[in-house]
């Protein structure tokens, strides 16, 4: 097996721009959570001029194709002062506070435990719709098909427009 990476900061801060509407992704890095779709929303909404950071944060093979194609897609697209992949974390509740949104974009789940921390931490959301997404997220965040970069596009532009009715819906989660 590859090296994995895990870190124990306690106070670790998010990077990027300061002023970045900041969106946190909170998985591990393997196929079934479709980071590469995200990184396709990601990539577009750079290019329509969206000051933005996309924050992975989970383990990781260093070692596995799945990492090394998410690494090439980066640097291919010059996305790396935008995308930070910070591995596993100890301290979620710190990470999540510092985010503006919180994205699920798996094309498989059952019921993710990120989901209920996104809640709790009152973040607008973005989810895919898959296993028990749609039941837990309602009405109070976006749903969008999986595998489907243009929907997330238009479901992140929306929260990054509409932080107020967004937030709202937010609060009703939570």
């Amino acid at each position: 097996m590859g090296s994995k990476s895990y870190q124990n900061e306690q106070n670790i801060q998010l990077k990027g721009h300061s002023q970045a509407f900041k969106i946190i992704h909170v998985t591990n890095l393997r196929s079934q959570k479709d980071h590469l779709t995200a990184l396709k929303a990601i990539k577009q909404l750079v290019g329509d001029g969206i000051v933005l950071s996309y924050h992975l944060i989970g383990g990781y093979d260093k070692n596995s194709e799945y990492y090394k194609n998410l690494i090439n897609f980066i640097q291919k697209h010059h996305l790396e002062k935008y995308v930070f992949i910070y591995g596993s974390q100890t301290n979620i509740a710190g990470l999540l506070e510092q985010a503006d949104m919180a994205l699920l974009s798996s094309v498989s789940e059952g019921l993710p435990v990120s989901l209920i921390e996104y809640a709790q931490a009152k973040l607008l959301l973005v989810v895919t719709d898959v296993g028990q997404c749609k039941d837990v997220v309602g009405d109070f965040g976006l749903v969008v098909n999986p595998s489907n970069n243009e929907e997330l596009v238009k479901a992140i532009t929306y929260n990054y427009k509409h932080p107020e009715d967004a937030s709202k819906n937010a609060e009703k989660l939570y």
